[in-house]
């Protein structure tokens, strides 16, 4: 059942066994767990089923260091299926070396293992519709992928490593009738949670206290409750729900709650130029038997991270800066001039949101005339990619997830993904100002380290020693790139309630509950450690299982059943 906040009477306490905040992939896997079942669950959700202007307004916010992090209003949507609106649907795995406490890495390591998140990684996938649980190209599909530099062997990368791509799935669209049709699963749209009440002891969540944009208040009061919001909401709900017992904020007794906020290192860098054939190279994607897109990266190997006292890094194969005419490629110089000229639209048509998710670096080489010179010499390779973008993007059930363009120069980028580490002064916090809910607005102050720069660098360092000793490449790039790399990745906000075995060091526990209270659980990005070089939705719905999981032996003893198997 659906109902709109705004039209139910003001006042109104709605009881359930389960209260779940947040409907985005966290909060929707976890009610899909309990659909159908003797459990009265309730769903909140900030938004409608269509996203507005007044409910993306609730987002906005300062930071305070806009160089280098997107505004708070970007790449988070408050609305029915969350981010899943807009997500690449990139699925990859956390690798075992994250959940291990490496020494040169302050606040590393996990309180549970890596077999205790992985087990759960099969059901996630079939949840994101992201094929099997294979994540290496020699058994992705049939006879293994296709080399992704023929004759590079190098010792220190992993070339085998792949992401598998969602259609991309979203969330509300694809199973907001199973909900609907569930009988016990009661989905609230418009509804903000403001507050979260507690006992007179401060043991438990007694209410959480929901407000509507048109000024109505209602109440839910559960044996269970579950933060389904992401990483930044989350502390932001945590700390304005302060009170006489929890003068700082709930679970924030170690003022833990909005710190340790990672992102990802991310960027464009580099010319990467292969003097071998150019059939002998490939960086697009091939498809397994189910029709999912996989891909491979260059990863760098635990070993190797271990050697250098680095963090996890991977770099991907990117066509060359659009803005530089010597690519000699016409749909790239289209798109170029398209973007020069605010065409937006005609920009992404072409090459995709992801293209514009980092600054480009390299606009000394812009001359508009040689551009059109590209343009009129290749009609042919624009009319073909043209036609295969409307397909694969427009019409296709299943995304092509984003542009592969092959340059006619040999000459790539790298994009990068790095790893962002645990550093306790990168926090979340709340201002004075107020938005239309009457909730405190948010002041981001994220910082990266000199380990995170370092992890880059020493990355494209040994990259650039392994191709030199193979000889069918060189890549260069400069400090000035390597700053400019050096740019958060603005939609992955992880560990400002992180996991922690220790009440001192963190938020939640081992099994995803606020540390201190008895009924109140996060199922979020923000509960993890670190950033891994992996984007975070396989894992976040893995950990939602995991926490599901728990809730049914709470809940319904008698009627648990695993889901990875066991009862």
């Amino acid at each position: 059942m659906f109902e709109d906040a705004e039209k139910l009477p003001s006042g109104l306490a709605i009881t359930a066994d389960l209260c779940i905040v947040g409907a985005g992939a966290a909060g929707i896997s976890l009610a899909l767990q309990f659909a159908g079942t003797k459990l009265k669950v309730v769903l909140i959700e900030s938004g409608g089923l269509r996203e507005t202007d007044e409910t993306r307004a609730l987002y906005q916010g300062e930071v305070s260091s806009p160089l280098y992090h997107p505004p708070l209003d970007r790449g988070r949507h408050r609305v029915f299926g969350g981010s899943t609106l807009t997500w690449t649907g990139r699925c990859v795995p956390y690798d075992p070396i994250d959940f291990e406490e490496r020494p040169w890495i302050e606040h590393s390591g996990w309180p549970i293992s890596f077999d205790d998140v992985a087990r759960y990684y099969p059901a996630a996938m079939k949840l994101l519709e992201a094929g099997d649980s294979i994540y290496c190209a020699t058994n992705a599909i049939p006879g293994g992928m296709r080399p992704m530099i023929r004759g590079f062997t190098p010792k220190e990368f992993s070339l085998d490593t792949i992401e598998r791509f969602s259609c991309p799935t979203n969330f509300g669209a694809r199973y907001g009738h199973r909900l609907a049709s569930s009988g016990n699963v009661h989905v609230i749209l418009n509804a903000s949670c403001v507050k979260l009440e507690t006992s007179p002891d401060g043991t438990r969540i007694t209410k959480c206290v929901l407000r509507t944009l048109n000024g109505k208040q209602l109440e839910v009061e559960a044996k269970q409750n579950v933060l389904a919001m992401g990483g930044m909401e989350i502390p932001r709900l945590l700390l304005a729900s302060k009170n006489e017992i929890f003068p700082n904020g709930l679970g924030n007794s170690y003022d833990n709650v909005g710190r340790y906020y990672m992102s990802h290192i991310g960027g464009t860098i580099g010319a990467l130029a292969f003097t071998v054939p150019s059939d002998t190279i490939w960086h697009g994607f091939e498809r397994a038997w189910d029709g999912v897109y996989c891909r491979r990266r260059i990863a760098i190997t635990p070993e190797a991270q271990r050697r250098l006292g680095i963090g996890n890094a991977v770099f991907r194969l990117q066509y060359p800066d659009p803005a530089d005419y010597r690519h000699r490629t016409g749909v790239l110089s289209l798109f170029f001039l398209a973007y020069r000229h605010r065409m937006g639209l005609l920009s992404r048509v072409f090459l995709g949101p992801s293209t514009l998710e980092y600054p480009s670096i390299r606009h000394q080489y812009t001359s508009r005339l040689q551009h059109a010179m590209n343009i009129l010499i290749s009609p042919l390779e624009i009319a073909k990619f043209s036609a295969n973008r409307v397909w694969a993007v427009k019409l296709a059930a299943r995304r092509y997830p984003f542009a592969i363009v092959d340059p006619k120069s040999n000459v790539f980028r790298l994009e990068v993904h790095s790893e962002q580490m645990p550093n306790r002064e990168s926090r979340i916090m709340l201002t004075s100002d107020r938005d239309a809910l009457d909730m405190p607005r948010l002041k981001v102050h994220w910082q990266y380290s000199p380990l995170d720069i370092r992890t880059v660098d020493e990355g494209l360092k040994l990259l650039q020693a392994e191709l030199a000793a193979w000889g069918g490449g060189r890549l260069d790039y400069t400090s000035e790139e390597l700053e400019q790399c050096i740019w958060c990745q603005g939609a992955h906000h992880l560990g400002t309630v992180r996991m922690s075995k220790h009440v001192a060091d963190g938020v939640v526990n081992i099994d995803c509950r606020v540390h201190g209270l008895e009924n109140l659980y996060i199922a979020s990005c923000g509960v993890l450690p670190p950033s891994s070089q992996a984007n975070p939705t396989l894992t976040i719905v893995a950990m939602t299982l995991r926490l599901a999981d728990y809730l049914k032996q709470r809940l319904m003893p008698v009627e648990a059943i695993n889901i990875s198997g066991g009862k």
